[in-house]
């Protein structure tokens, strides 16, 4: 059995690295912000100037968009550490829909030839922390993305409810 000061040192160690998470997560907040503003900017000017260019260039601020709001999500992540999940109604189908779709359109970068199904549920709504529960899916999802041939490679992605309608079940 540990001695005493062990546990106490163990879970003094414990609040450091909370309280180191939640200070990154203050820290990534402010550069986001500044980033967010900067890709309005160029987003409301007026584009002539790219002439041609001006799809392609309101293209790659949509996408930069969605990665600056993923960082958001990222720094939102670190500030829950710690802390108790905050379970909120919501479409587990919309939830999937969602990370699935910010992997589809990396997949040129990741494996041209992989391709991502989902087969969605009938699941209406279930209490979820959206932030965690996507942060456990993309980690699923990248996982099986290193696992797979990127010129052949498939990633099925089945949603189910078991028929007491109690567990939802999500199978990668």
């Amino acid at each position: 059995m540990p001695a005493c000061g062990t546990r106490v040192k163990h879970r003094a160690n414990s609040f450091v690295w909370v309280g180191m998470a939640k200070e990154t997560a203050h820290q990534l907040g402010t550069p986001i912000s500044s980033l967010m503003g900067w890709l309005e900017v160029i987003e409301s000017s007026d584009c002539r100037e790219f002439g041609a260019g001006k799809e392609s260039l309101l293209s790659t601020v949509e996408n930069m968009k969605v990665d600056v709001e993923r960082l958001q999500r990222v720094a939102n992540r670190f500030g829950m550490i710690g802390s108790i999940p905050d379970l909120k109604p919501s479409s587990l189908n919309e939830r999937v829909t969602e990370v699935v779709d910010y992997y589809r359109r990396r997949l040129p970068f990741q494996g041209d030839g992989i391709q991502i199904n989902i087969e969605p549920g009938e699941v209406t709504s279930l209490p979820l922390n959206p932030e965690l529960f996507t942060w456990a899916l993309e980690n699923l999802i990248k996982n099986a993305l290193q696992s797979v041939d990127s010129k052949t490679g498939r990633i099925d992605i089945r949603i189910s409810v078991v028929p007491d309608k109690r567990v939802a079940l999500i199978e990668v």
